[in-house]
């Protein structure tokens, strides 16, 4: 039995409530994986010579 279909299993005899709360942090997750990783701001100017000022 692969992955998603032990989760499948799993959620189908779950009140809806609970399926909704399921879905609901599905959703978040994917949300979270899907953002764009963070830019350094440094690394923003790195190629224009400018230094932090040390």
């Amino acid at each position: 039995m692969s992955l998603e279909q032990a989760i499948l299993e799993a959620v189908r005899v779950l009140p809806a409530d609970k399926q909704q709360e399921i879905l609901d942090h599905a959703t978040r997750l994917r949300a979270e994986s899907t953002k764009k990783p963070f830019i350094n701001i440094e690394g923003l100017w790195a190629d224009l010579g400018l230094s932090r000022g040390d």
